[in-house]
């Protein structure tokens, strides 16, 4: 994992989640692997499940000490990469947001 991914993980697991979610069970997964420095690779869909996971999270994330630094990388790795998030379901906000980034 870059490290990138180990804060956006690290970020994730701070926030607050529904119980029994697999965003909850992901998050766990990729903060432990940062936090025990594992040569973990992302796929690209893992990549990008985090890069929307973030998002989705952004207002937890915003309030941490490091989360505005962080949520401004995620914007502009979402922009550069929207590849990222083909075959995830987002909703109306983010389809907005990323329409008026792209045209």
């Amino acid at each position: 994992m870059t490290e990138m991914e180990c804060a956006m993980a690290r970020a994730l697991w701070s926030c607050t989640f529904v119980p029994a979610t697999g965003t909850k069970r992901f998050a766990r997964d990729m903060a432990e692997k940062a936090e025990k420095h594992i040569d973990h690779l992302l796929t690209q869909r893992q990549r990008g499940y985090l890069l929307l996971s973030c998002y989705r999270f952004r207002k937890q994330i915003k309030k941490q000490p490091a989360g505005p630094e962080l949520l401004g990388l995620v914007y502009a790795e979402l922009l550069a990469h929207p590849e990222l998030l083909e075959g995830f379901t987002v909703n109306k906000e983010l389809r907005l947001w990323w329409q008026e980034a792209f045209s």
